[in-house]
């Protein structure tokens, strides 16, 4: 029995981290040979201040990990990272290895830290015996700064059946995800009203910083916002996902993924890793703060219905890719293996002393 202390955001609001903390802590509870201690980091409504908050995680980890094989350490942010300095003197006492996963694009965030930070986070790397990371980019970047450093990246349950495509063309787009600025909601209002033909956009999502109800008019209507639970029935209504994004915290978007899942294909910007995971078989990249150029992707696929068919079905083969299934089970693997190098390590130790 593997025994695994899960550190990370689980009863937070559903932003990326939370969903794909809480999908892998639900796919690892149904492991037959993996039991798991889960120390939430989530700060949610409680009023509790940082440091009492820190102090909180700080003892239930030191209670649970007597109890455990190995400890995987979750985050987002860069700077949540330093609490990694403290894990590993934790681990390093109990002879526990640890793993370290940072959602989103770490490559950019770490090259925008402040060179003290930039410092500190490298020297926690340096003692981390395995870094989890989101893109390829990162993966590559983060070689040199690691021991081992492996791409593990976002992903989505498969439906149980692959979704029929549309015959028609596409006349039917989904905006899905936190409506707001930086995620090109406002590309999408200008690209509309630049079209010869008119479309028709659904917007779903909380809206965030100075985006009102009142600016979506016309062929861009506000839909509200959707539960995970409707996500995969209300996506597959539609032709095509729109994700004119130039969030610069940006890693593989979940939504992006949960439009492959029901064969959509997408019209992204050509943003920091997306490339990675949008191509020209499964959909279209676009300019970022590019009316003008999304406009036209839209047009191309609304008058050319012969187009879907293929990028549907690109679209599902690369789902298959990033099904969550088969890297809940590659994370099992990448931990038991942790184990079984620390006790390797253990054991020649213990050998050369005995030689001594």
């Amino acid at each position: 029995m593997l025994r695994i202390l899960m550190i990370g955001p689980l009863s937070g609001p559903p932003g990326g981290a939370t969903i794909l903390f809480r999908q892998l802590i639900a796919e690892l509870q149904i492991q037959p040979d993996v039991a798991l201690n889960v120390v939430d980091t989530s700060h949610g409504r409680s009023r509790v201040s940082g440091l009492w908050r820190l102090l909180s995680i700080t003892f239930r980890t030191i209670a649970a990990i007597t109890k455990s094989d190995v400890v995987s350490f979750h985050v987002s942010s860069m700077r949540a990272t330093l609490y990694a300095a403290f894990l590993w003197i934790l681990c390093a006492s109990t002879g526990r290895p640890w793993v370290l996963r940072i959602f989103g694009d770490a490559s950019v965030k770490h090259s925008k830290m402040s060179t003290t930070y930039r410092e500190l986070v490298d020297w926690i790397l340096r003692r981390c015996p395995l870094l989890l990371v989101e893109t390829q980019h990162a993966q590559n970047y983060f070689r040199p700064r690691c021991r081992q450093v492996e791409w593990y990246p976002n992903s989505r349950p498969l439906p149980r059946f692959d979704p029929v495509p549309s015959c028609g063309p596409a006349s039917r787009f989904i905006f899905l995800g936190h409506v707001k600025p930086s995620k090109g909601i406002r590309d999408i209002f200008a690209a509309v009203r630049l079209m010869t033909t008119p479309a028709r956009v659904d917007v779903y999502g909380p809206l965030h910083g100075d985006i009102e109800v009142s600016e979506f008019t016309g062929a861009v209507r506000y839909r509200g916002e959707l539960s995970r639970r409707e996500v995969a029935n209300v996506i597959s209504n539609y032709d095509v996902l729109l994700l004119p994004t130039h969030y610069s915290g940006e890693g593989y978007p979940g939504v992006i993924l949960e439009a492959f899942a029901a064969g959509l294909p997408v019209i992204a910007t050509r943003w920091q890793a997306i490339p990675e995971i949008v191509t020209a078989g499964n959909g279209i990249l676009v300019e970022a703060h590019d009316p003008l150029h999304l406009a036209a992707a839209m047009q191309y696929l609304m008058h050319s219905p012969a187009k879907l068919r293929p990028l549907h079905l690109g679209a599902l083969q690369t789902a298959r890719r990033f099904d969550s299934v088969v890297w809940t089970e590659r994370f099992v693997q990448l931990t038991l293996d942790l184990v079984a190098q620390r006790q390797s390590e253990q054991l020649l130790a213990t050998s050369s002393v005995k030689l001594n």
